[in-house]
């Protein structure tokens, strides 16, 4: 049986799945759907759930970085219009 789905749909059986409040058989039957790709679908997204949280933490460190860049521009602004910076060397 083929169906297909959305990365919407996906996401709402797997949660299904994992709060284990159905066997996949069932779900599987309540959506026609194969429990080998059920099985799949949930590999997949408890493999990737570390990365989800890796990234969180990469753009959290970028964010921090830019944050930075900002405060010292400004700080090298005023600097520059409170004449104690010279571009001259």
């Amino acid at each position: 049986m083929f169906v297909s789905t959305t990365h919407q749909f996906k996401s709402k059986i797997v949660l299904e799945i994992l709060k284990e409040e159905k066997s996949i058989s069932e779900t599987s039957s309540e959506y026609g759907i194969y429990t080998t790709q059920l099985r799949r679908w949930k590999k997949e997204t408890v493999e990737r759930l570390s990365q989800l949280f890796s990234d969180q933490e990469k753009r959290i460190e970028a964010m921090k970085e830019y944050a930075e860049v900002g405060r010292l521009t400004i700080q090298l602004s005023w600097l520059k219009k409170s004449g104690l910076w010279s571009d001259q060397g």
